[in-house]
């Protein structure tokens, strides 16, 4: 779809084609750098890694390779709860000075806190909905960026105060399986994108 533009009476009129990442309509001047691939990933059974600072040390013995976008039963069959990702990435070019970086996330399945370089960049709780932070405070230009997720793949017991039965989870269980029902399932759902 084009759009027209006004830039006043010097300028003229032209059009240019927004181009859409994952239902968020970015301009074609902008510069995005796809984070998909390998990422590592760790369980967190007794909802340690917070306290234990995993976002700035990941558990290295505990690490496995995982494909995302994916979901963490890929990885791990049958496992609910929390579970940590975890990427390194140097930037595609030079920063911008004055631009702005924002880390673009399709969606996670449930509920997502992130870090970059060991500073908390939010929380989003949603399975479906993209979401993203402004990261350009805590990006390094030059060398690795450590961007660490803990993500909540909820179950019948409470993490977080977060029970499967009490989000919008159409069919999907966990222990109770019944038929016609799908198993419950969670992780970095779709594609992550840094814009610039």
């Amino acid at each position: 779809m084009k759009i027209p533009c006004e830039l006043g009476m010097i300028m003229g009129r032209f059009t240019f084609e927004p181009e859409h990442i994952d239902g968020i309509r970015v301009m074609m001047s902008n510069r995005i750098q796809r984070l998909d691939g390998i990422w590592q990933i760790a369980t967190d059974p007794d909802n340690s890694g917070r306290a234990k600072e995993w976002y700035a040390n990941p558990p290295t013995r505990e690490l496995k390779g995982i494909n995302v976008p994916g979901v963490i039963q890929e990885v791990f069959p049958n496992y609910d709860g929390v579970a940590w990702y975890f990427t390194t990435f140097l930037l595609s070019a030079d920063k911008i000075a004055g631009g702005r970086y924002l880390l673009q996330f399709g969606a996670v399945d449930y509920l997502c806190e992130a870090w970059l370089n060991g500073a908390y960049l939010g929380l989003h709780e949603d399975a479906e909905e993209p979401f993203g932070f402004d990261i350009t405070d805590s990006l390094a230009n030059h060398g690795e960026n450590l961007l660490a997720l803990r993500v909540l793949s909820p179950y019948e017991e409470p993490v977080d105060g977060i029970v499967l039965a009490e989000i919008p989870h159409a069919n999907k269980f966990n222990r109770k399986f019944t038929p016609g029902c799908a198993l419950n399932f969670g992780g970095v759902t779709r594609p992550v994108s840094l814009i610039s």
